[in-house]
């Protein structure tokens, strides 16, 4: 897909009533659950091989899972400091929740929990 319906949608002025009454997007900070895998794959032993193979994967990574989850929080702080515009977004887009007419246009459905969130880079 293309980002042109996305730009659409996220360059829609909503009037204020509607606005006011969508939430806002919640900026997640996963440095804690990351941190915590990193701690639980030093100690434990994994029998599903899906998980064994992450941790082991994980293992040989977490320099380099380090060094992005502290530019995470880098960035995340300078998010809290000088927020960006948020846009409507929708909260569950993907391949279901998309629509094409036979005529080739896009319809996007499933609009139950839109979010005001910064923009992707749309």
């Amino acid at each position: 897909m293309t980002s042109a319906p996305l730009r659409r949608i996220h360059d829609k002025t909503l009037p204020a009533a509607l606005r006011d009454r969508i939430p806002r997007g919640v900026l997640i900070r996963p440095a804690r659950r990351v941190c915590g895998f990193l701690r639980q794959i030093e100690h434990k032993t994994f029998a599903e091989p899906v998980a064994a193979q992450t941790a082991a994967f994980l293992h040989g990574q977490r320099t380099r899972v380090g060094e992005l989850v502290d530019r995470t929080e880098v960035l995340a702080r300078r998010l809290r400091t000088d927020p960006l515009p948020c846009v409507l977004c929708h909260s569950d887009l993907h391949a279901g929740n998309l629509l094409m007419a036979g005529d080739g246009r896009l319809f996007i459905v499933d609009w139950d929990e839109p979010i005001l969130a910064p923009a992707s880079g749309t």
